[in-house]
């Protein structure tokens, strides 16, 4: 059989195995922060404050690309026409995007036409606002899954999921499952396996293989991993849709 049922996806799951991200990853961003608070105690005048604003949109930019070099967010498939970074982010539930895009329009309307700068007042704000984002997003770069997994509610089924990121989202499963969960055709409710398994006397197999996702299931996994790293995309107010034939690679009669 070579086709994965995906009722697995509604037993509870959690984090099977983690590693520590590099120390930079983590640093370099809160570091830059530090200096633009530093520098907006310094002198209240509108070059530290045109500078303390800078220097905030840079730690936001360093986390940022921090995320995407370790995830690789740009590959995950999206629902949103919008090429936008913070779009990106917003959409897999890791960001709100509205007081950086304003931090954003600020430093763009300072670097390039000139304008005033915030407020000593409005630039503290901003610095807590930053303090806040990085504090919130230092688990991603700091404590990073490779897998996780989830079990039946009788215990007797168990599937560990590997998220290949060095190998952006290449991702396999191993574990006990019961043939019960496999099929020998595509269905709109099953995910390919990269190759066949057998089973055993008692209906089991040891799973060890990798999936062949399409672009519903690879995002609903990604989802689903960013859920266990404490960002959730069901705060935003459109449910994801559901499956459809075509979403799954199934072709239909009519």
């Amino acid at each position: 059989m070579k086709f994965l049922n995906d009722t697995f996806l509604e037993w509870m799951y959690g984090i099977e195995d983690r590693s520590q991200g590099e120390v930079d990853d983590l640093y370099n961003a809160l570091v830059i922060w530090k200096h633009a608070q530093e520098l907006l105690r310094i002198e209240d005048s509108p070059l530290y404050r045109a500078d303390c604003i800078i220097n905030l949109k840079r730690a936001v930019n360093v986390r940022l690309k921090n995320i995407e070099k370790i995830y690789f967010i740009k590959g995950i498939p999206s629902d949103i026409s919008s090429k936008k970074t913070l779009d990106k982010f917003e959409e897999l539930g890791l960001i709100r995007p509205n007081i950086l895009s304003e931090l954003i329009d600020i430093r763009n309307l300072i670097e390039h036409e000139e304008t005033e700068p915030p407020s000593k007042e409005k630039c503290f704000f901003y610095i807590d606002i930053i303090w806040y984002f990085l504090k919130t997003t230092d688990s991603l770069v700091d404590d990073i899954i490779e897998s996780f997994v989830y079990e039946s509610e009788d215990g007797n089924n168990r599937i560990v999921i590997n998220i290949g990121l060095a190998t952006p989202w290449e991702i396999s499963v191993s574990g006990k499952m019961h043939k019960q969960y496999f099929s020998n055709s595509q269905k709109i409710n099953t995910m390919e396996l990269e190759k066949e398994v057998s089973f055993s006397g008692d209906g089991y197999t040891d799973l060890d293989v990798s999936l062949k996702l399409n672009e519903y299931y690879l995002k609903r996994i990604a989802t689903e991993y960013f859920g266990l790293c404490g960002f959730w995309h069901e705060d935003r107010a459109k449910k994801p849709p559901l499956i459809t034939a075509a979403d799954a690679g199934v072709s239909t009669p009519y």
